[in-house]
Order: C-alpha cells, then sequence, then structure tokens
C-alpha cells in the first residue's frame, strides 16, 4: 500500500503542469531606484491584467549597475530561470555580462535599453524600445520639418546612453543637412553647463535678412541627450538666464521632465516611447495604473508592461515552457502595445518601431503625433 501510494504520488507529481521560471532583474535599490519602482508596477499590472497562471517569477535587485546584474543572471541560472526581464538602464550591461548570456543562452527582455550596439553582440538579448538610431532619425526628421539647420549638442561624457544617441543624431543631421555647431559635455553641474552654453551659443549663425517672401525663417535648437534629475530646471536656467529663444529638444532621456513644474517658454519637445493619453488604450491604462499605485505611468512603466505581456503571449502560443519553443515565438511577435505597435520579424528587436513627439509648453506635456523612422505618421 506504500509503495502504490508513493507510485501514484510520483504520477501526480509528474502529471502536475510545469510554470515558466521568469526572473525580473530590476534597479529596486540606489541609482535608477524610481525607473525600477515603475518598471516593476508596470510588470505587476501586466501579470495581474492577464491573469497568466503558467508563469512563477521573482525579483532580483541589479542596484543599477553591471556587476550586480551579473549577479542576478547567475543566480537565474541556478534557479533554472527559463527568461529574464530586464536590465533597464544601458550602463547594466557590459561585456562580462555579453557574455555570460552567450554562454548560458537564458534570454534577457530589456524593456528600455535602446543602444544598437548591445543587440548585435548577443541574439538572446531582446528589445522592447524603439532604437537609439530611430529616436535619433524621427528627431532630425522632425528638427528638418521645423526648418532647423543648426544645433547645439549637449551630452554626459560618462553615459554609454548619452554618448550612443548623440553620434546616432549627428549621422541622422547630416542627412537632413542640418549642421552641429558645437558639443557640449553636461559635468553634472547646472551652473557650468549655463556657462558653457553661453559661450556655444554664439557660434549659431547670425540671423539673415529673408530675400524672398518664399523664404522661411532659419531657425537653430539646442539638443540635451542627457539624464538629470532637475532637467525641468536646466531648461528654465537656458530660457531664463541665457535668454536662449531658439527650440529646446531632446530624446527620451526627457521623460525626466515632470509636469506642473514652473512654466517653461518656448518650443520644447523631445521623442519619446509612450504617452499617458495618446489614445483609448493608454488612457486606460494610465486610469489603472494611477488608482494602483497613485502616480502616473512613465515609458518605464508602459515598456515594462509591454515586455511582460509579449513574453506572456509567447509562452500562450508556444503551449509550453520549453525556453527555445518560447524564443522562436518571441521572435515573430506581432503585439499592439501601449508603447506603439511591437512586430519581430524573426529578430531580437522591433521591426521599424514607431516613436511619439511630445510637445511640452508651459507646464504640461501635449502629444503631437506618432511617427516612425521613414516620416509617416499616425495621428
Amino acid at each position: 500500500m506504500r509503495k502504490l501510494i508513493l507510485l501514484l504520488s510520483i504520477i501526480v507529481l509528474s502529471c502536475a503542469p510545469q510554470k515558466a521560471k521568469i526572473m525580473v532583474a530590476l534597479p529596486l535599490e540606489g541609482s535608477g531606484l524610481s525607473y525600477g519602482l515603475d518598471a516593476r508596477d508596470g510588470i505587476n499590472l501586466a501579470v495581474l491584467n492577464l491573469g497568466e497562471k503558467n508563469i512563477q517569477f521573482s525579483y532580483c535587485d541589479t542596484e543599477g549597475n553591471a556587476d550586480k546584474f551579473v549577479e542576478c543572471y547567475e543566480k537565474a541560472k541556478k534557479e533554472g530561470a527559463n527568461f529574464v526581464i530586464g536590465p533597464i538602464l544601458t550602463r547594466e550591461i557590459n561585456e562580462k555580462a555579453i557574455e555570460l548570456i552567450n554562454k548560458y543562452k537564458i534570454p534577457v527582455i530589456s524593456p528600455s535599453i535602446s543602444t544598437d550596439e548591445i543587440f548585435n553582440k548577443s541574439e538572446y538579448i531582446f528589445a522592447v524600445a524603439a532604437s537609439n538610431s530611430i529616436i535619433a532619425s524621427n528627431l532630425a526628421f522632425v528638427l528638418n520639418s521645423a526648418n532647423i539647420r543648426e544645433v547645439i549638442i549637449v551630452l554626459d561624457p560618462n553615459s554609454e546612453y548619452s554618448k550612443d544617441i548623440t553620434e546616432r543624431e549627428k549621422k541622422a543631421f547630416e542627412k537632413f543637412n542640418i549642421k552641429v555647431v558645437d558639443e557640449v559635455n553636461f559635468r553634472n553641474s547646472r551652473s557650468d553647463l549655463i556657462n558653457d552654453l553661453k559661450a556655444s551659443i554664439a557660434k549659431f549663425s547670425k540671423p539673415q535678412a529673408k530675400r524672398g517672401k518664399e523664404q522661411a525663417e532659419i531657425k537653430n535648437a539646442i539638443i540635451l541627450n542627457i539624464y538629470a534629475v532637475d532637467l525641468d530646471k536646466i531648461l528654465l536656467d537656458i530660457r531664463n538666464e541665457l535668454k536662449y529663444t531658439g527650440v529646446l529638444a531632446g530624446p527620451d532621456a526627457w521623460d525626466e521632465v515632470k509636469e506642473k513644474t514652473q512654466p517653461i517658454s518656448g518650443e520644447n519637445f523631445y521623442i519619446a516611447h509612450f504617452f499617458p493619453l495618446e489614445n483609448q488604450k493608454t488612457t486606460e491604462f494610465t486610469k489603472q495604473y494611477e488608482s494602483q499605485f497613485k502616480k502616473l505611468p512613465s515609458s518605464w512603466s508602459a515598456l515594462s508592461y509591454d515586455a511582460m505581456s509579449m513574453l506572456i503571449n509567447a509562452i500562450r502560443e508556444a503551449k509550453a515552457v520549453e525556453t527555445q519553443r518560447i524564443i522562436l515565438r518571441m521572435k515573430y511577435q506581432d503585439y499592439e502595445g501601449l508603447t506603439g505597435r511591437i512586430t519581430y520579424g524573426g529578430d531580437n528587436r522591433p521591426d521599424n518601431k514607431s516613436v511619439v513627439v511630445i510637445k511640452y509648453s508651459g507646464d504640461t506635456k501635449g502629444f503631437l503625433r506618432r511617427t516612425n523612422v521613414a516620416g509617416t505618421y499616425a495621428q
């Protein structure tokens, strides 16, 4: 009888449905904390809304650095994880991390990393966000549409993201005959930046008289490729202290600018992945998110929601928890997400993903349009 009970127990256990194991590696303490918490909330909301029972997941704190992410990835290997969601910051992936990912072949889905080169180094690292080259191309397209002919670029020399997006922008500007008259290094000091920009602005061409009614005014812009908690104050300083009246623009790093700060005058816009009130789907998500977490969702929230949703879709389509079968479904996902349509054509990153153009006028953010790298629009 005892042998029979033991045998039945073994049969029951062997028939028990397996669950896909997912490790979520985010900065939950220290550097990058606010981004990590937003990403965590987006992931949790996706799991809640989709109601998937065939997964189990755990969290690992990367603390916003690559060494800690490597530890998390090693832990995922020991725990038999099928997938890792994260990291979300470019600095969290280094050569050692890429080497391990290529060795262990546990796929990594990064909700927000956009640096092209990272995804070229491993087929097991999946992108969700539009790449820096797409962001840069759209920024150049919008600037050209506004008749911007000269720009100054502000970059952070200690940020791989900032350096990469700057190089992508410079190539894109060349295609539209937009001249980069100067590059200014941000040294994490608002006062130093304002002093440096004072000299740079003098390098812009002087306004020329129009030679005919058909000739449009030639304008210039300052591009800020920096993450800074006081970015709104930097924009104000440029407007108020330098009396700069040209265009201020930037990439997705501008999500750091918070609404309901002191009004910022002039033309200000940036390229981003998500706008809370773009359409019915994003509006409903925003209402639910705000009700659940008592704050507005960020791009980190929406991108992470999309990352988890796509993975769950792939698991359901694979009808199994084996990693290779799920990878195959991931590589051909076609998902209408909060951050736009996300379509994979057999690769590890979305094909020609769209972005949103957000205008920052006065003290509010306004949706202008969704655009893709080819310059077509979905109003």
